[in-house]
């Protein structure tokens, strides 16, 4: 069942911008203790069913650096399920397949519904909040948009204006204690 690996893929996304695609397609060679190097992404193939494919563009292929929580995180999750193989995926199915983007989404919204959350939520929004929390930080754009694998800088922007609108608010605010 997703739920021993639920939590730390949450953070794992909240934590790096990672899209979930990318998260589940992640095999113990892509993370090296430090970094986490994203090469692939998980799809559905017809007849195949869940396999590892091609990012989603070239900027995609990126390597992000880990907050010293999720390395914690991963290491004992390896540990705990003696993940020794290098192409072994790290989060798979009690079946030992790949996880499914409709699965986790599904229970994504079943765990929200049990708390007591009303918003829609869905794995994108764990790389919104990532955004968010680094524009928040005063992260250079580009960093950013390195982070997450984005090219375009207005697929960046688009979250990162909503910010910096609420920062703009407390210029004058800041402005006064000088």
């Amino acid at each position: 069942h997703l739920s021993r690996n639920f939590g730390i893929i949450c953070e794992l996304m909240f934590f790096t911008g990672l899209r979930i695609g990318e998260a589940l397609a992640l095999q113990l060679k892509d993370y090296d203790g430090k970094n986490i190097h994203v090469n692939g992404t998980s799809h559905y193939i017809v007849g195949e069913g869940i396999k590892k494919g091609t990012p989603k563009t070239k900027d995609s292929y990126r390597v992000v650096s880990l907050p010293d929580r999720i390395i914690t995180l991963l290491n004992g999750h390896i540990y705990a399920n003696k993940i020794t193989d290098e192409n072994a995926f790290l989060f798979v199915s009690v079946h030992g397949n790949l996880i499914g983007l409709h699965n986790f989404n599904t229970s994504l919204k079943t765990v929200c519904k049990q708390v007591g959350i009303k918003k829609e939520v869905t794995s994108h929004w764990f790389r919104h909040s990532h955004i968010t929390m680094l524009a928040e930080m005063n992260i250079p754009l580009k960093a950013i948009m390195d982070r997450v694998g984005h090219s375009d800088p207005d697929t960046t922007l688009k979250i990162y204006n909503h910010v910096t609108s609420k920062q703009k608010a407390t210029i004058a605010e800041k402005l006064n204690t000088l």
